[in-house]
């Protein structure tokens, strides 16, 4: 999987996130911002560890930590 792909699904978790936070600072109750915050955040786990392993299995990481 390329990072471009992870870089969207953090955006993407974002966005869930952010509507979901003022969908509950409105008090939308049609909104669900619960799973809304839910979701956003857990895409957002997903999105950080996948271009965390994508950063850590790049070989010029190892290059980076030994300058």
């Amino acid at each position: 999987m390329k990072a471009r792909y992870t870089l969207f699904l953090l955006l993407i978790g974002s966005v869930l996130f952010v509507s979901g936070s003022l969908s509950r600072l409105v008090h939308i109750p049609l909104a669900l911002a619960n799973v809304q915050l839910l979701i956003g955040s857990i895409v957002q786990a997903l999105a950080l560890i996948m271009i965390t392993t994508k950063a850590l299995r790049y070989p010029g990481f190892k290059d980076f930590l030994d300058s």
